[in-house]
């Protein structure tokens, strides 16, 4: 019962506290989610780059492309690197499957103070 978006900062976090990688260096965030309209989507790229530890002014997009979205993730990530130079990129797919049922699961949109998640 964990939104998408806050096992995404952790896992986002692990993963660049292992490649030795400094928040503040990551440009962009691209995240795969195969459901974005439901409560694990909602600009979850964005959430996660901020959960993470990224600063505001890192970049985010949520590329929904159902079952293949993490692979697309990593093909628009080559894509920046070689062709706009970018240098760091967080690219993976993110998914609560308990939270994609949107009928069933309508806590997981709001935060404890009626805030969209």
């Amino acid at each position: 019962m964990t939104h998408g978006a806050k096992l995404g900062g952790h896992a986002a976090e692990a993963r660049d506290r292992a490649r030795r990688v400094d928040p503040a260096e990551v440009e962009d965030v691209i995240m795969g989610c195969a459901h974005p309209e439901g409560a694990t989507g909602h600009t979850s790229a964005r959430q996660i780059a901020i959960r993470a530890g990224c600063p505001v002014t890192t970049a985010g997009v949520t590329v929904n492309r159902y079952c293949s979205s993490g692979l697309q993730t990593i093909a628009i990530a080559a894509q920046r690197v070689m062709v706009d130079k970018v240098r760091s990129s967080s690219r993976a797919a993110s998914k609560s499957i308990s939270c994609v049922q949107n009928e069933m699961n309508k806590h997981m949109a709001h935060d404890e103070n009626g805030r969209a998640a």
